[in-house]
This record gives C-alpha cells, sequence and structure tokens, in this order.
C-alpha cells in the first residue's frame, strides 16, 4: 500500500513537472501539483503513521503550521529555479555562486524549520513516532527532489 501511494506522488510530481519546461505556465502547474501532491502526502502521513486517535488529534494540527512554513520555503525554492531558468545559458561565475549561495540559504531554512517542529512534535508524541514522521518527510522530499532536478538543465 506505502508503495503505490508513493508511486501514486512520483505519478503527480512527474507530470505536474513537464511544466518546467514552459516557464509562462509554471505557475499553474506549480498550484495543481502543490494541490495533488498536499492531497497525496496527507494520505500516504496517514496511511504510514498509523496514528491513533489520540496522537492524530495532536498530530495534524502542528502538521498544518510546519505545512504552511515549508510553504513559504518552497516558494523561495520555486523563485529560485525560476532565477535559474532566466539565466540559463549566460550565467557567470559569480551568477552561478549566488544561486548556489541562496540554495545553501534555502537548505539551512529547511533544517532548522524541521528542528523546530520536531520539538513541537516531540512534546505530544513519542520520539520514535516523530522520527518516523521526519523520515517519511524525507523520503517524500527526495522525490520531489528528484522529479524537479530531472527537468532542470544542468548549467553551461
Amino acid at each position: 500500500m506505502l508503495k503505490r501511494s508513493i508511486l501514486l506522488a512520483a505519478l503527480v510530481l512527474a507530470v505536474a513537472s513537464a511544466a518546467f519546461a514552459d516557464e509562462r505556465t509554471l505557475e499553474s502547474y506549480v498550484e495543481l501539483m502543490r494541490a495533488d501532491l498536499r492531497t497525496a502526502k496527507v494520505a500516504i502521513i496517514t496511511e504510514v503513521m498509523q496514528f491513533t486517535d489520540e496522537q492524530s488529534a495532536v498530530f495534524w494540527p502542528v502538521y498544518r503550521e510546519y505545512d504552511l512554513d515549508i510553504q513559504k520555503l518552497n516558494d523561495e525554492a520555486l523563485y529560485l529555479i525560476q532565477e535559474y531558468l532566466a539565466g540559463y545559458g549566460k550565467l557567470t561565475d559569480r551568477d552561478a555562486e549566488k544561486l548556489l549561495k541562496k540554495r545553501f540559504g534555502i537548505d539551512k531554512k529547511r533544517i532548522a524549520i524541521e528542528e523546530k517542529y520536531f520539538k513541537k512534535l516531540n512534546r505530544v508524541l513519542p520520539t520514535k513516532t516523530v522520527v518516523k514522521f521526519f523520515q517519511l518527510e524525507h523520503t517524500l522530499n527526495l522525490i520531489v527532489g528528484l522529479q524537479i532536478a530531472a527537468e532542470l538543465p544542468f548549467i553551461e
């Protein structure tokens, strides 16, 4: 069942990520991808985590806060991708360095957000349950990241 859910999420991403080839429709596809991914992600989390009613009652409100913070960070990542694509083929070494440093900053912010929500969740759920959630989150992020990376051209 988990493999089917992850496959569904990957399929949604594969179809939606084709938008990166056409910058004009990027925003529409990103919104579609986000809606589909959010739905698939909730289903996957529900299936994998197998929360009790009590755990579910404390997890989902904190998760919604976490998801909002991650969405803001993903917006930054999207703007970085758009900046990369806009300058593609004419990036200088300085431009490339700036882009990479921005990516490093996004990575650091993601870790800070995860640490913040690990602490919040760890106050209301068993540590192993929280770690399992972040394992799942990491796996899903890798799937998304690979789909996006597969659509982006390497720097020239």
